[in-house]
């Protein structure tokens, strides 16, 4: 199976990636086709960083990409000598974090005749470290590749993003999830059709769901604990559970990823030390991953005021999502949403999730 059969993104995307790919095998090597910077943005779970990982195969392996031979295999792991994957250390990215990455950024391809560098949450730049970075693309080789992952390139400084190709990604929706489950994960249709509503359009979410009902337990608990009313005194109780349970989400991807490499020590050891820089990012987006979980149910509560015909995202909440109706007007509701939603924008700063959660769940009770 080609790697790009193995990633859900739109077709226009693919096309796109596709004819990079081919300008990149080519002896004329079309410069139009080629862009030597590109930016992929596109939400949490929209398949960005897997595509840039699969571009990356594509380009390096002899077969452009067919997902099997050593080249695509130790790239989709990250143990490629020709991609660096860089997974920023913080919130915000200084020039100091990046002197290392600027450096290597002029060597060479060491076994292919490509070299591509993979930046995580290229919209945590700030604006002297993305000046940094871009003299560095433009004093690159003609024979490397930078790759930017974003959630939005508007945080992304102008001159920065004048010199890069953008590519837009966009959640799959629910249907689109479902059909990839069962079509690639071989995840049963009954069971592919709710974690797909639970994921919100976020496939790497779906995939944890689908490999581990551990997760959805941990969801459903989560739940519990946000519908039932407490009293400021409890809130403190209830978000150290919350914080616990978003850790262990967090720890059972971190131990997904480490079950896909080979048990060779050089190799654990050096994604060891890629996941220790790059933790606290990961635990904050658990947490913002279960404060929208949250907001799917009060988007249900919602739907249950106004007498909607559209399916609950969580059926099996129905009593709850019934008692809530009742105790709040919809205004009400719409301002607890927005309070999640600005809840989930502060978790990107350095706010402390503690103190943000508890004020989040004083507010929506």
């Amino acid at each position: 199976m080609n790697i790009f059969e193995r990633i859900e993104i739109r077709d226009v995307v693919k096309k796109t990636i596709i004819a990079a790919t081919n300008a990149a095998h080519s002896i004329e090597n079309s410069r139009n086709e080629l862009t030597h910077a590109w930016i992929f943005e596109g939400p949490l779970g929209s398949g960005n960083t897997e595509a840039a990982s699969a571009f990356a195969a594509s380009i390096i392996c002899p077969n452009k990409g067919c997902g099997d031979c050593i080249e695509c295999t130790s790239i989709l792991s990250g143990n490629h000598l020709d991609v660096e994957i860089y997974k920023p250390k913080g919130q915000a990215i200084k020039i100091y974090d990046l002197r290392e990455l600027i450096n290597r950024s002029s060597l060479s391809p060491s076994i292919g005749g490509w070299r591509v560098i993979i930046f995580q949450e290229a919209d945590n730049l700030t604006d002297a470290s993305a000046n940094a970075l871009l003299g560095a693309i433009e004093d690159s080789s003609n024979r490397t590749i930078w790759i930017l992952c974003a959630n939005s390139e508007d945080e992304i400084i102008p001159t920065l993003r004048s010199r890069c190709r953008i590519i837009k990604f966009q959640s799959p929706t629910a249907k689109n999830i479902e059909s990839y489950l069962v079509k690639n994960q071989e995840v049963k249709q009954e069971i592919a059709e709710s974690v797909s509503k639970y994921a919100q359009g976020n496939l790497n979410r779906a995939k944890l769901f689908a490999d581990n009902p551990v997760s959805i337990q941990r969801r459903d608990a989560i739940l519990k604990l946000i519908s039932s009313r407490v009293e400021i005194s409890e809130a403190i109780k209830k978000v150290g559970r919350f914080l616990e349970l978003s850790a262990e989400e967090t720890e059972t991807i971190n131990q997904a990823e480490f079950d896909q490499i080979n048990e060779d020590f050089f190799q654990v050891k050096s994604r060891l030390n890629q996941k220790s820089t790059s933790r606290s990012n990961e635990s904050k987006d658990s947490i913002s991953q279960n404060i929208l979980d949250v907001a799917s149910l009060l988007r249900d509560v919602l739907i249950r005021k106004i007498d909607s015909n559209i399916e609950y995202i969580n059926p099996n909440f129905e009593k709850e999502i019934i008692e809530m109706a009742e105790e709040n007007t919809a205004e009400e509701i719409l301002v607890k949403l927005d309070y999640l939603i600005h809840t989930v924008s502060k978790l990107k700063s350095s706010a402390s999730p503690q103190i943000l959660l508890e004020n989040m769940l004083i507010a929506i009770n």
